[in-house]
């Protein structure tokens, strides 16, 4: 009613996905479907319920003992930059692109929520060579800007990192572990060698969805 008593026609809802809710709270949906709304897009991530986790593949297992055999070490890191040049470096390398946040805006970002927006980095030889960016809610811990140089690759360092991250989600008493979404153009392109190697590390699918719905008036 209050959209029709100011002119909106149109209406575009990305639904919090439900490993982020405090408490289970799905009206919205119900309501959006009561009122012919329209599903235009459907993107899939992997999550780790952290409350009866599966066990990482043997590959994984593997490049752990590799990493650890290596001299790989991995925590949390404040050396941004170090971090922000491997992650440039290996998106514009792949993808011909550049991190969503530049430095400074990460590192804001990072200055205004130090509890909640972490950076976790795999280092071998003093230099780093992978890392993730880290989200922390009460309920789920995110992954976002995961990265790994040639080094980081070789060396196994993302296993390694992901075991370090899997048990400092537990501690914080998150449920939830969330790598992200493995989708391109709205959902309609799957990268299923990246879908494979998250599932490879214990997770499963869950959905993040966007709904549109044209007003009647």
């Amino acid at each position: 009613e209050w959209m029709k008593d100011n002119g909106i026609k149109h209406l575009v809802y990305k639904p919090v996905p439900h490993i982020y809710h405090s408490y289970p709270c799905e009206e919205d949906l119900y309501a959006l479907f009561r009122h012919n709304a329209v599903l235009v897009e459907t993107n899939i991530s992997t999550t780790i319920d952290l409350t009866c986790p599966l066990p990482l593949d043997r590959g994984n297992k593997s490049g752990m003992s590799r990493a650890l055999r290596a001299g790989v070490s991995v925590g949390a890191s404040s050396d941004w930059s170090a971090y922000w040049q491997v992650l440039s470096a290996v998106l514009q390398e792949r993808h011909g692109t550049s991190p969503v946040h530049t430095l400074d805006e990460i590192m804001l970002l990072h200055s205004r929520f130090p509890d909640n927006i972490k950076l976790y980095t795999a280092t071998a030889h003093d230099r780093v060579v992978a890392g993730v960016v880290m989200f922390f809610t009460p309920t789920t811990a995110h992954a976002q800007y995961i990265a790994s140089n040639d080094d980081g690759r070789e060396l196994h360092a993302l296993a390694l990192l992901f075991s370090h991250l899997r048990q400092e989600a537990a501690a914080r008493r998150c449920r939830y572990l969330d790598f992200g979404i493995s989708t391109e153009s709205h959902g309609t392109v799957l990268n299923t060698g990246l879908l494979q190697q998250k599932s490879r590390l214990g997770g499963r699918g869950t959905l993040t969805q966007v709904f549109e719905w044209n007003i009647t008036h």
